[in-house]
C-alpha cells in the first residue's frame, strides 16, 4: 500500500488538472485525510472514510496502472492491420 501511495503522490505532482472538468476530483482529494482516533488522540494509518478517499484510491490504482518507461506502438498494441489507416 506504501508503494501506491507515493506512486499516486508522484502521478498527482506529474498531472494538470482542469477546474472546469475535474473540479470534484481535485476538492476530494484536497478534503483526502488519515483518521483521527478520538480514544487515543492520535493520527491513524487509515484513511478517513469521508468519500474522498474512494477518489484517492483511483488515483493510486491508475498511477500503478501507469508504466511511462514503456512505450507501445499502435501496431504492437492493436496487431497488425489490413488497409489504410482510413479504414481503422
Amino acid at each position: 500500500k506504501g508503494d501506491s501511495i507515493e506512486a499516486g503522490r508522484r502521478f498527482i505532482n506529474a498531472c494538470w488538472f482542469c477546474a472546469d472538468h475535474a473540479g470534484p476530483v481535485v476538492e476530494a482529494l484536497d478534503s483526502y485525510s488519515r483518521a483521527w482516533n478520538k480514544t487515543t488522540m492520535q493520527w491513524m494509518s487509515t484513511p478517513a472514510k469521508n468519500g474522498s478517499d474512494h477518489f484517492a484510491d483511483t488515483v493510486q490504482g491508475a498511477a500503478m496502472a501507469l508504466r511511462p518507461d514503456v512505450i507501445y506502438r499502435r501496431d504492437q498494441a492493436l496487431g497488425k492491420r489490413k488497409g489504410s489507416h482510413w479504414s481503422s
